[in-house]
């Protein structure tokens, strides 16, 4: 059995930028949400939830009501990853610009050709300059959260043989125990990881002012 690795809550939204400016952001029909002071477009918006509705797969028509959800959804996971930059961002990340342009060109290696990952690039109204900014943000949340978050996250033999034993049939299959043990810690020390981000997430969020249209 295969469990989903950890992602940043920002992994859903790797072609959204989450870029500042200069001068006092205010509130319009482009700039629909501020995360103290740092602006949210629009095109931030309708990139994410076109992200969300790409990933659910599903062929079910996207109704005026599905699409209102799924843009609050955006809005939501938009400012929980701003408000985790602006966190993250008190810490130093050894090499950003290197591990910028590293993670960069994984990403252009998935692509069969450089015009298949410029289509790519396209198809989401982006330049190359703001994809390197929110590869630089998500990897900033990233260091935080493997740097505070995870080596708190720890996951008692207790905890493992527990999960096995409530889930031997339906998703192990009868496999033993020590075939599974090792998949069974990572997927419950994530668990906890998200768990505490999103703690974390809503203590931001208290704290914060978000401004809306």
């Amino acid at each position: 059995m295969q469990f989903p690795k950890l992602r940043t809550i920002a992994a859903v939204i790797f072609f959204a930028v989450l870029t500042g400016c200069a001068n006092a952001p205010k509130l319009s029909q482009e700039v629909p949400v501020i995360v103290n002071g740092a602006p949210i477009t629009r095109a931030e918006v309708e990139r994410a939830a076109k992200a969300l509705i790409a990933k659910s797969n599903t062929a079910q028509p996207v109704t005026p009501e599905i699409m209102k959800q799924v843009t609050e959804t955006a809005v939501n996971q938009l400012v929980a990853a701003e408000l985790l930059y602006q966190a993250a961002s008190r810490l130093e990340v050894k090499d950003l610009d290197r591990k910028v342009s590293e993670r960069m060109a994984q990403s252009r290696a998935r692509y069969p050709s450089q015009a298949a990952y410029e289509q790519a690039q396209k198809s989401v109204n982006m330049t190359e300059k703001e994809i390197r900014i929110a590869v630089g943000k998500d990897i900033v949340i990233d260091s935080m959260i493997e740097g505070v978050f995870l080596p708190k996250a720890v996951v008692s033999d207790v905890e493992i043989q527990n999960f096995y034993q409530d889930n031997k049939e339906r998703l192990f299959r009868g496999a033993g125990f020590e075939e599974v043990k090792g998949q069974v810690a990572e997927f419950l020390k994530q668990a906890k990881v998200r768990k505490a981000v999103a703690d974390f997430v809503e203590q931001l969020r208290g704290k914060a002012k978000i401004e809306k249209v």
